[in-house]
């Protein structure tokens, strides 16, 4: 039996991009691989990498004053990405605005958003007084349909109880 040799993750793509493409699909892919190292994380956030067509990279941005800008820092960002692949393979970058981008942007944004709100570590739950959850109880008495009433209250309980749980670990 033939023993195999073990290559990276990235050669291996990298073969598979030569045999797919030929040499412009993998230099296509090393350049899309830097780009957020290039451009820092700050652009990157803003941007996708869409292909590459005669030397020119196509990356697509999440809104206008973004594409302005980078625009304006074409240059710098083609001499930086050429100094890092080590040759010169980018001539030109050419910015647009894509929905898909701007959607994923804000995707991310909600996701930041939540993890701010409710990552960190666990809490335990702090159980409310017997006149929290009757203040609650007098809240939602309104609610005509009952189960909708009881599933309105549970959350609202366990809303709470989680929220006074933060507040005694910020305390302790």
């Amino acid at each position: 039996m033939r023993r195999r040799e073990f290559k990276s993750l990235g050669d291996g793509l990298r073969q598979v991009a030569r045999s797919i493409g030929g040499r412009d699909l993998e230099v296509q892919s090393r350049v899309a691989g830097m780009w957020s190292r290039v451009a820092g994380s700050e652009i990157a956030r803003h941007t996708h990498v869409t292909g590459m067509r005669s030397g020119e990279l196509l990356v697509s941005v999440d809104s206008a004053p973004w594409a302005t800008e980078l625009t304006a820092m074409g240059t710098h960002l083609t001499d930086k990405l050429n100094e890092a692949l080590g040759q010169t393979v980018v001539r030109s970058v050419r910015f647009a605005v894509s929905k898909a981008v701007e959607e994923a942007a804000a995707d991310g944004e909600r996701e930041a958003q939540t993890r701010r709100r409710y990552g960190g570590p666990l809490v335990d739950p702090q159980p409310l007084t017997d006149d929290e959850r009757a203040r609650l109880e007098a809240l939602f008495s309104d609610i005509a349909d009952e189960r909708l009433r009881e599933a309105a209250l549970r959350a609202a309980i366990r809303d709470l109880e989680w929220k006074k749980g933060v507040g005694s670990a910020r305390g302790a």
